[in-house]
């Protein structure tokens, strides 16, 4: 059975808003880098550019028609799945905050990691 294209257009908001979120995330790690960790930190590097430009793209190929809806969010989810796993494996957060959308997540980009292996603990942000 086919998926509504309503559905796709929900799941797709929800992937983009989801690179959003994990850019947030990101930003956060680069400002208070590993001390200790050169892999993590050489990881980190550049990689809110690479996701907010690598959403641009699909974006793009959606609007061009190169992508349907169900493929722009098939290839969000597969690239999110990477970037999560690079979270866990080079800065020990297997379960990071852009994945827990709750009242505070929609108001923010980025809720607080707290500690974080080889870094500072990050304090509250508000808005």
């Amino acid at each position: 059975m086919a998926i509504p294209v309503a559905a796709h257009r929900r799941l797709l908001r929800d992937a983009l808003r989801h690179v959003r979120r994990l850019t947030g995330l990101l930003k956060v790690c680069e400002l208070t880098p590993p001390t200790r960790d050169l892999s993590a930190a050489t990881w980190l590097m550049g990689r809110v550019q690479e996701a907010e430009r690598y959403a641009e793209g699909i974006a793009a190929d959606l609007r061009a028609g190169v992508l349907d809806e169900a493929a722009a969010v098939a290839s969000l989810e597969e690239y999110l799945g990477a970037l999560h796993a690079g979270l866990a494996a080079h800065l020990d957060i297997p379960s990071p905050t852009c994945c827990q959308v709750g009242p505070a997540l929609r108001k923010t980009a980025a809720a607080p990691l707290g500690p974080v292996r080889g870094h500072a603990t990050i304090p509250k942000q508000g808005r």
